[in-house]
C-alpha cells in the first residue's frame, strides 16, 4: 500500500472510534483506544479515551509502527 493509499484510508476513518496498537522504539509498546481527530498532509492526530492528544505520520502505518483496528460494540 502506497502513502496515497493510507492518507487516503486514514480520512475515511476520521471520527470513527478505534483501536490502535502502537510499536515504540526500545520495546515500548501501546495500546489504547481513541478517534483520528484531523487529518494534515504529513502526520494525523489521534483522541485517546484518557483525553491525551497524539499525532504520527502516514509512514508509521506504512512501517507499521502503528495497527489501526476497528473496535466492534
Amino acid at each position: 500500500m502506497n502513502l496515497n493509499n493510507i492518507k487516503e484510508n486514514i480520512f475515511l476513518l476520521k471520527g470513527k472510534y478505534m483501536h490502535f496498537n502502537v510499536i515504540g522504539s526500545r520495546n515500548l509498546n501501546l495500546s489504547f483506544n481513541g478517534i483520528i481527530t484531523a487529518t494534515y498532509p504529513a502526520i494525523f492526530t489521534i483522541k485517546t479515551d484518557q483525553d491525551k492528544l497524539l499525532s504520527f505520520s502516514y509512514n508509521d502505518v506504512c512501517n507499521k509502527t502503528i495497527e489501526i483496528i476497528p473496535v466492534k460494540h
